[in-house]
């Protein structure tokens, strides 16, 4: 149909109004310190993000099915960066939700790919807090659960490919949780906010408050020493205690309610439910620290199939599987494979990648239903 001068007008300003309708939640100063909000992989309904100067908060509604396996799908703020840099923000859900693990919170990620390599530091609709990562393009992802719940303000920090993970404690301040990984991005990389409903259908809205993003200051010479605990089915990373001090030997005791390890040489227990604190071990309280018998193993017994160079290995309790560390020291510490073997031989399977010094398994990591381990981990210079 052929359109008069006049409609033809009409329908161009049209075409441009609803344009510049659409324009603020994409580009520009409307985003604070981020350039664009945008989806990554497929959606049902487009993320929307506004900010407010004044308050220095970000509001953004998006969809999504998770940020999770092999490949995402969720709503993103984000910003080009390159170095080292440091983001943070208070993270808040409009309303209670109808999916406990929707998702939100700060993302750093190597392109827009739904399968990127990334680390993120995430809220879920539940509280749990974690720091989730996909090494590699198209890899699976792999996430380590911070013990403290719905902190009040989140940080991220990239040093190098060392991702950090820092929490608000009650008074605000932010204090580094143990939570580190490697993760290598390319030279320019993005930075942001993310929020994912968790549900194909599902659309969600967050505020982010106090939002900062910029460069990474001065790391300080303090490097937290973790107790992580290991699900051998889901290979889920649970941090349960964390130090300023060098932790190691770390061992379930036998009646599994507990760990016990070495702060700095001296004899410790900690029980898991987070009842007490840790108390030291002496000889007047010795036997808190038993653990079941192991029978031992030496890296020479090792099936053939056990790769690299394997150190401390730790058979399980009904004798069936080994687990073993691969990793070359230096200056006393090393990145570390976790892996597992069938004592009868097998193609190793991994469990785990982190940083440690030299004792990071105890001579009983296992749990008694062999379905758990337990290291200590250390965040990398």
């Amino acid at each position: 149909m052929d359109l008069s001068p006049f409609s033809r007008t009409l329908a161009r300003m049209l075409r441009w109004m609803v344009a510049i309708c659409f324009v603020p939640a994409a580009f520009g100063a409307g985003l604070g310190p981020f350039t664009q909000v945008s989806d990554v992989g497929s959606v049902s309904q487009p993320a929307r993000a506004e900010f407010e100067s004044k308050l220095g908060t970000l509001t953004m509604s998006a969809g999504g099915e998770n940020i999770w396996g092999t490949h995402d799908a969720f709503g993103y703020a984000w910003k080009q960066m390159h170095g080292d840099v440091a983001l943070s923000a208070r993270v808040e859900f409009h309303g209670a939700g109808a999916q406990p693990h929707r998702k939100a919170g700060l993302m750093l990620r190597a392109s827009l790919a739904p399968d990127s390599a990334y680390a993120d530091l995430v809220v879920h609709g539940n509280g749990l807090t974690s720091l989730q990562y996909r090494e590699t393009t198209g890899g699976p992802t792999h996430e380590i659960q911070c013990a403290q719940l719905a902190p009040s303000a989140l940080k991220l920090e990239k040093r190098g490919d060392i991702m950090i993970v820092s929490l608000a404690n009650a008074e605000g301040i932010y204090e580094k949780m143990g939570c580190s990984i490697r993760v290598a991005l390319k030279a320019n990389f993005y930075a942001g906010l993310v929020l994912c409903a968790h549900d194909p259908a599902g659309y969600e809205t967050a505020d982010f408050k106090h939002v900062t993003l910029g460069i990474a200051g001065d790391r300080g010479d303090t490097r937290i020493s973790s107790i992580e605990i290991l699900d051998l089915e889901t290979l889920e990373r649970r941090m349960v205690y964390h130090s300023a001090t060098p932790l190691s030997a770390v061992s379930f005791t036998k009646s599994g309610d507990a760990v016990c390890y070495r702060d700095e040489g001296v004899l410790n227990r900690f029980k898991l439910d987070g009842s007490e604190m840790p108390v030291a071990v002496g000889a007047e309280n010795v036997a808190d620290c038993e653990t079941a018998y192991v029978p031992g193993v030496t890296p020479a017994q090792l099936p053939k199939q056990a790769r690299g160079h394997p150190t401390f290995p730790r058979r399980s309790p009904d004798g069936l599987t080994i687990a073993y560390l691969v990793g070359a020291l230096r200056d006393d510490s090393a990145d570390f494979t976790l892996l597992s073997i069938a004592a009868n031989g097998g193609e190793p399977r991994e469990l785990a990648h982190f940083h440690s010094g030299a004792e990071a398994l105890g001579s009983s990591p296992w749990s008694g239903d062999g379905k758990r381990l337990v290291f200590a981990s250390r965040e990398a210079d």
